[in-house]
């Protein structure tokens, strides 16, 4: 009937309720309202298709805090027939701060390089206008491909910190 049946005490703990308070309500009180529609087709392909069934949701404690759930719905199945879910519920919050550092990594990395590139070829640009400038222009490209040799070398010694293959020595 969509309520809930049973309940672990690791949910309890991850939730903040006591089984008393979730046994026979809907698992949309644990859902914020943008991944109730979510779960809730999810839920239907599991009743009426018997399909697994996996997504992502943001979850909400009883305290209204919030946090990013893994949520893994699991027919049983009694001769072709229905009779339950199984949920399973993983916070995944921590993946998820990672995924977010690593675009803003991205987005900061991609920014970096952009600007001596371009600096790069506006400076090539201006040698083949003005010849006679050879040497300020030529002592900003020395500089800018410093800039970008020292972001290589930086994004080399990250990927070696996070392989383990070197220690970072303060």
């Amino acid at each position: 009937d969509g309520t809930i049946k049973q309940v672990n005490p690791a949910a309890c703990d991850l939730f903040g309720y006591q089984a008393e308070d979730v046994l026979g309500q809907a698992p949309s009180m644990m859902i914020t309202p943008s991944g109730i529609e979510k779960y809730d087709h999810a839920l239907q392909l599991a009743l009426t298709k018997g399909q697994a069934n996996r997504l992502e949701i943001t979850a909400q404690r009883i305290n209204g805090t919030t946090f990013d759930a893994d949520v893994a719905l699991a027919p049983v199945q009694e001769e072709e027939n229905v009779t339950g879910i199984v949920c399973s519920v993983r916070d995944i919050s921590a993946l998820k701060e990672v995924e977010r550092m690593k675009d803003a990594f991205v987005s900061n990395v991609s920014h970096e390089l952009r600007t001596p590139i371009t600096n790069l070829k506006l400076y090539q640009h201006l040698l083949v206008e003005r010849p006679d400038k050879l040497d300020v222009y030529m002592a900003v490209i020395r500089r800018e491909m410093d800039r970008l040799s020292q972001i290589v070398n930086d994004l080399l010694t990250l990927s070696r910190l996070d392989q383990g293959r070197t220690t970072l020595e303060l």
